[in-house]
């Protein structure tokens, strides 16, 4: 790794320090669209810092992208492509029936059995499904993990959507190394949503945004 301890904890709060200042702007105002626009905004340059956080530890060019799960009036689950640093993915992708991507459906189906879908190599992929049919132009190796937590007056954590960090090359994660640090962005990613959205409420959490500190390299 480039990155000793220190410094890997540092880039990670890094990460995610515009989400405090987000959070405080989006309180002056109860539009909603405004609202979301600040959360745009801010998971965009989101990813674009955890693009360039895996890409100092990994040595592959990477893609980071966010999607939200979406339900249509008969409760059918969709996958929306929120915000990627690859730009052709929000031009292109519509959203798109759950069940048709594996990497999503199959953590949505394994529950808290499996905490993450990772494949070194998808061309090599048993039975892999993939609503985009120029996925393999565009990456083979995938790192997905669920952005989930509880929302209020919920008892179980919900899944809002997935962080999915990906490359072109094979074997691009070393991800061991990288789980515990997409798992911890990602709970930080539902706790700024809920907050913007207003569906959170637990007292005493916020700071869980910075508690990066456990994530020292081994």
């Amino acid at each position: 790794s480039k990155m000793g301890s220190e410094r890997k904890v540092l880039a990670i709060h890094e990460i995610t320090d515009n989400f405090q200042r987000a959070m405080i702007q989006a309180w002056g105002t109860k539009d909603i669209n405004d609202r979301l626009y600040i959360e745009l905004q801010s998971l965009q340059i989101f990813c674009e810092k955890t693009r360039y956080y895996f890409e100092s530890i990994s040595n592959s060019n990477c893609v980071v992208s966010i999607q939200l799960m979406v339900a249509d009036n008969d409760d059918r689950l969709y996958v929306h492509q929120y915000v990627s640093t690859r730009q052709d993915d929000l031009k292109e992708m519509q959203d798109f029936q759950i069940d048709t991507a594996s990497q999503y459906y199959e953590l949505l189906q394994s529950g808290d059995s499996s905490p993450y879908f990772y494949a070194a190599d998808l061309t090599r992929t048993a039975n892999y499904r993939n609503p985009d049919l120029q996925w393999s132009s565009k990456y083979k190796s995938i790192l997905v993990i669920p952005i989930k937590g509880k929302s209020a007056g919920s008892n179980c954590e919900d899944v809002a959507g997935f962080l999915t960090v990906d490359s072109q090359n094979t074997d691009a994660f070393r991800v061991t190394e990288l789980v515990q640090t997409a798992e911890y962005l990602a709970k930080q990613v539902w706790f700024f949503i809920s907050v913007i959205r207003g569906t959170y409420e637990a007292p005493g959490d916020a700071e869980q945004i910075h508690s990066a500190d456990s994530l020292t390299a081994r």
